[in-house]
């Protein structure tokens, strides 16, 4: 079981693979009831090994989803992108 939280977010800013992800609700990609996030913050978010791997393109506007640590919540990585 991962202890990681996970979140749904926008694609604010892209600059060389580093970006800011507005979280906007919780939960994941397969969860039928989010939750909406009330402070929708912006944290600064790497893409994960294997989006880079596959070179996944992620543009500014994009939905992903975030995982972020329990223990520090001021950085995340995303996971997946979300289709539109």
């Amino acid at each position: 079981m991962s202890d990681k939280l996970k979140f749904i977010g926008k694609v604010t800013h892209a600059c060389k693979g580093n970006f800011k992800v507005k979280l906007t609700r919780s939960g994941d990609r397969h969860n039928n009831q989010p939750i909406e996030v009330e402070n929708q913050r912006e944290i600064p978010c790497n893409p994960k090994g294997k989006l880079r791997e596959q070179r996944i393109e992620i543009l500014v506007g994009d939905e992903v989803e975030v995982e972020v640590s329990p223990h520090g919540t001021d950085r995340g990585v995303i996971v997946y992108r979300l289709r539109k």
